[in-house]
């Protein structure tokens, strides 16, 4: 699957202080640390779906893990949260990684995606990965007793060792993504 965007890049850097940018596109602050990855590991992410919260402390471990080797970016996706809303969320849950608004759903409808939490690791144009980012869930509200594939995990160690994910596909579980029509 190939994707086509247009970096929004903020002219000043002050705004990698901020935990949320608005975006439009593909909206994000350069971090020092990531600007010469060529993997993305995109995740939408909603402020108010259980399993999105739940999912934060995987989410921040692996980017404490993989955060100097691909660009990750949390996604929320339209105008159902404000700005503050996201950055209540991004303090609530300690997110480590910049969280961007998709205000007009554009990056979500690039990426095909309709399920939060979602997660989409991408090397330049190319999916590598989509889906869940692991099976700690069989339904939504139905937690399974322990979690025993970490997809995400597997995807991009895969990556690191030079080799493409064994499974580029998972079923997302969470909330629908919502949109308010305007």
């Amino acid at each position: 699957m190939k994707l086509l965007w247009i970096p929004v890049i903020a002219e000043s850097m002050e705004c990698c202080r901020l935990p949320v940018v608005e975006a439009t596109i593909m909206a994000s602050c350069p971090d020092p640390e990531q600007r010469h990855a060529q993997v993305s590991v995109l995740i939408l992410l909603s402020p108010e779906c259980p399993i999105s919260q739940q999912i934060t402390g995987t989410l921040n471990e692996l980017y404490k893990r993989y955060g100097n080797r691909f660009t990750f970016r949390g996604i929320v996706p339209g105008k159902l949260y404000t700005p503050e809303e996201v950055a209540a969320f991004v303090r609530k849950y300690e997110l480590q990684f910049p969280v961007v608004i998709d205000s007009n759903y554009r990056m979500t409808e690039q990426l095909n995606g309709t399920i939060t939490p979602e997660v989409f690791v991408l090397r330049n144009d190319t999916l590598l990965y989509s889906g869940a980012i692991d099976n700690s869930y069989r339904a939504p509200g139905k937690k399974n007793a322990r979690t025993t594939r970490a997809y995400l995990e597997e995807a991009l160690d895969s990556i690191v060792n030079n080799k493409l994910p064994s499974t580029s596909r998972t079923t997302p579980i969470g909330c629908l993504v919502e949109r308010r029509h305007s």
